[in-house]
This record gives C-alpha cells, structure tokens and sequence, in this order.
C-alpha cells in the first residue's frame, strides 16, 4: 500500500478489518473445517492493520512522543498475544 492510500483509510479501514476479523472468528468457533483457512485470513487481517496503525500512531502523537507510542502499541500487541495464545490452546484440547 503506499502511504497515501493508508492515510486516506484511517479509522474506518480499521473498523473494517476488526469486524471482518471477529467474523473470521465467528466463522471458526461454527465451522471445526474452516479453522485453518480463517486463521491464513487472520494473518493477511493483521499484515493489513500494521500500516494502518502506524499511519493512525504517525498522525496521532506528537513529534517527542511517535516512538513511546509505536512501542507502547507493540506492548500491547505482545500482552494479548501471550494472554491469547494459551487460552485459545486450551479452548482448543478441550474441544478434541
């Protein structure tokens, strides 16, 4: 994406990709078959949101403070990565 178009989406291309990711979800908890597949959109999902934030996190802070915002956002990612990950491992043996 260059870095206009990325601008241009702003707060509404991430509301997209937030709802389309919860339906990947809804699609997976319904349909065991799909789970792989959904997860492949997943990553595509996420892959699409990290410019969008970072142009969101560019026009947003201010200029001293771009850099505590970007890592305060990755924290963030990491946090709910390594809260996520685990559970979704035991949602997942209990369900087998």
């Amino acid at each position: 994406m260059t870095a206009g178009c990325v601008s241009r989406a702003g707060a509404g291309g991430l509301t997209v990709l937030c709802v389309l990711g919860a339906g990947c979800l809804g699609v997976s908890v319904l349909y065991a078959s799909a789970t792989v597949p959904m997860v492949l959109v997943l990553a595509f999902l996420t892959g699409l949101a990290e410019p969008l934030r970072a142009s969101a996190i560019q026009r947003m802070a201010a200029d001293t403070a771009r850099a505590r915002a970007a890592s305060m956002a990755n924290a963030c990612d990491m946090v709910f990565m390594l809260i996520a990950l685990p559970l979704s491992a035991r949602f997942w043996s209990r369900r087998s």
